[in-house]
C-alpha cells in the first residue's frame, strides 16, 4: 500500500534556531499548515507519518520528546477523522559521533547503540506515544533493505568511486563551502575554523 509521507523536523533543534533569527513560531499556524498539507496527500485514506530517525549518540532529550508528542497528535487526528495511519519512529545508529561516543564510555558501537535505543523506546512508551513501528538502522531489515537498494543502484552503474576535499564537521557530520566557514577562537585561545551555522570546530579539508 502507498502511504503519503509527512516527516516532521527536530522540533526544539528547529525552534531555537528560529527563536535565535527572531523569529516567533505560533504552534496554531504549525498546526493548520500541516493539517491542510496532510488533507491535500490523503485522498486514498491512508496516511505515513514519521520522526526523525533519532541519533544516538547521546540519551533523549525533550528535543526528542516534543517532536514525537507532535507526530503522536497527528497520527491520532487522522485515525480520527478515518484514516488507515502509520506513525513510525526510531534510531539512528552509525556515524564517527557514535563511535566516538561508545569509546568514551569504554563499549563496542553495537552494545552502546542498543542501550541509548532502549531510552529512546522506553522514553515514548511511557509518554504513551503510539508509534505503530519502532525502527534500529541496525537491525536486519533495514540492512536487507539497504542492501536491496544498494545492489539495485550498482547494477544500474549509479555508484562509481571519486573524490571530494572540502572541510568537515565532525558534530554536523557535514561537508562545508568555504563560504560557510569562518574562524573563531577555542577555549585556550588559538585560532580555529568553525561552521558559521553551527559554530562547531570543523576539520581540515578532507
Amino acid at each position: 500500500m502507498k502511504f503519503p509521507f509527512l516527516t516532521l523536523t527536530r522540533g526544539c533543534e528547529t525552534f531555537y534556531r528560529f527563536q535565535q533569527r527572531g523569529i516567533l513560531l505560533a504552534h496554531q499556524r504549525l498546526w493548520s499548515s500541516a493539517l491542510k498539507h496532510s488533507s491535500q496527500l490523503c485522498k486514498d485514506k491512508s496516511f505515513y507519518i514519521t520522526t526523525p530517525i533519532f541519533y544516538v549518540n547521546a540519551s533523549p532529550h525533550l528535543g526528542h520528546l516534543y517532536s514525537a508528542v507532535i507526530a503522536d497528535c497527528l497520527h491520532r487526528w487522522k485515525l480520527m477523522q478515518g484514516f488507515d495511519s502509520r506513525f513510525a519512529t526510531g534510531t539512528d545508529e552509525h556515524g564517527l559521533k557514535i563511535q566516538q561516543a561508545a569509546e568514551a564510555v569504554g563499549k563496542d558501537p553495537l552494545t552502546f547503540c542498543t542501550e541509548v535505543s532502549e531510552r529512546f523506546r522506553n522514553l515514548f512508551s511511557s509518554c504513551n506515544i503510539s508509534f505503530t513501528d519502532y525502527i534500529r538502522t541496525t537491525e536486519q531489515r533495514h540492512r536487507r533493505a539497504v542492501e536491496h537498494f544498494w545492489s539495485v543502484l550498482w547494477n544500474k552503474g549509479l555508484i562509481y568511486k571519486g573524490s571530494y576535499e572540502g572541510w568537515y564537521s565532525t558534530q554536523d557530520e557535514s561537508f562545508l563551502m568555504p563560504s560557510q566557514v569562518g574562524e573563531a577562537l577555542d577555549p585556550s585561545g588559538k585560532e580555529v575554523k568553525v561552521s558559521l551555522e553551527s559554530g562547531h570546530k570543523v576539520l581540515g579539508k578532507l
